[in-house]
């Protein structure tokens, strides 16, 4: 992940921004220390969406 990502992230405001996973890190053992990590350089959360939920975004 990128810490230069999160610059494009500076110029959306909060409410607009939504960060979410799929498969890979509901799959991943270290996903915990990924969104972690990530958070912190995204300065926003990143929520872990359901499969159910990824294939309706995807559809």
């Amino acid at each position: 992940m990128s810490a230069s990502f999160s610059e494009y992230l500076q110029d959306i405001p909060t409410e607009q921004v939504q960060i979410v996973a799929t498969a890979t890190l509901r799959l991943a053992k270290n996903a915990d220390c990924f969104i972690k990590q990530g958070e912190n350089i995204l300065g926003h959360s990143i929520r872990i969406i359901t499969g159910e939920e990824e294939a309706q975004l995807i559809y």
